[in-house]
């Protein structure tokens, strides 16, 4: 069993189907994730926050994997937080913009953060802190991103939660 789980990972990693490019509206695809997501979250304490930008603007790109991608992330923000306190208001926010001449979308959350040794590793297929974790969904995740060719990036400090970040 093991092993068939291993070669379904390496599969998935291996086998992203071309991306079929069209004109994606930012709103759409965030409304889209968190209308998805957002049932999810209702089951527990934790918020998913939603901030749209302001203006409406478009990137080019594959909407079912760059759902996947924004799923993924989500999912790691929640699962994150692990067993925070009663008290603590924990929160992951999806949040899209333009910086500097790119799009870029975030997922943040207040959670623990990570280590400097952790972030090192994040992305390298198979490395993963969760117990039964795979450790394929921030590497599927960045080379979702690779083949738009973007950037996947992550801030984060100890403490002081997480941000990962899309950049178009």
């Amino acid at each position: 069993k093991g092993i068939m789980e291993f070669v379904k990972s390496v599969k998935s990693l291996t086998n992203i189907s071309k991306p079929n490019f069209l004109e994606i509206n930012i709103n759409d695809l965030l409304n889209r994730v968190y209308t998805l997501m957002n049932p999810e979250f209702k089951q527990t304490s934790i918020e998913l926050v939603l901030r749209l930008p302001t203006r409406n603007f478009t990137t080019r790109g594959d909407l079912e994997l760059l759902e996947h991608a924004l799923i993924n992330l989500i999912k790691n923000a929640k699962e994150a937080f692990g067993e925070q306190p009663a008290n603590k208001l924990c929160k992951v926010v999806l949040s899209a913009g333009s910086k500097d001449g790119f799009t870029v979308i975030s997922v943040q959350d207040n959670g623990p953060g990570m280590s400097c040794e952790v972030q090192e590793n994040i992305f390298v297929p198979f490395y993963t802190t969760k117990k039964g974790g795979s450790g394929i969904g921030l590497a599927l995740s960045r080379q979702i991103m690779r083949l738009h060719k973007g950037q996947l990036l992550c801030n984060s400090e100890e403490g002081k939660g997480a941000v990962f970040t899309m950049k178009f």
